[in-house]
């Protein structure tokens, strides 16, 4: 497997297409909960802080409705995606003002941070090559066919 490869950290347990956080803190607690989903042993209160810490620096809400949520934990195994997708849209300090509908939010080992950017420049270069894939993501009905769109314009890079 390609170590930059997006699609196979995403556990299906970790992707939601009606998340109801209405509030940036609240859909930073939606998504650390997604991810212990998938990853029992992970620390809620850590998650949470991590992705709070990072969203303090500078927004992740950089495309057009599209946030990219990142945190990096202390003796993480492995890299780990959650997606969620909001039908309201959700404040989230954009850079343009508006609200945020999808979130792809990053969690990697605070060990690896070269990884870290890698996979951050895959997503990135993701929707930026396939300005649709936002609006196809956005209309998906069910976690299974979010994660094969995402998975099949992943494919085309």
């Amino acid at each position: 497997m390609n170590t930059s490869t997006l699609t196979p950290l995403i556990p299906l347990s970790a992707v939601s297409v009606g998340v109801s956080a209405s509030t940036q803190q609240a859909l930073i607690r939606e998504i650390a909960g997604l991810l212990m989903k998938a990853n029992a042993t992970l620390d809620p209160n850590q998650l949470v802080e991590a992705f709070e810490r990072r969203e303090l620096v500078q927004s992740t809400a950089v495309i057009e409705g599209v946030a990219f949520p990142q945190a990096t934990l202390p003796q993480l195994q492995a890299p780990m995606i959650a997606i969620a997708r909001s039908e309201q849209g959700v404040p989230f300090n954009s850079l343009d003002g508006t609200d945020t509908f999808l979130f792809v939010a990053l969690l990697t080992p605070e060990e690896d941070p070269k990884r870290s950017l890698h996979l951050l420049a895959r997503l990135t270069r993701l929707f930026h090559s396939q300005p649709q894939l936002r609006d196809e993501l956005c209309v998906a009905r069910s976690p299974e066919r979010l994660l094969e769109v995402f998975g099949a314009a992943e494919a085309l890079l």
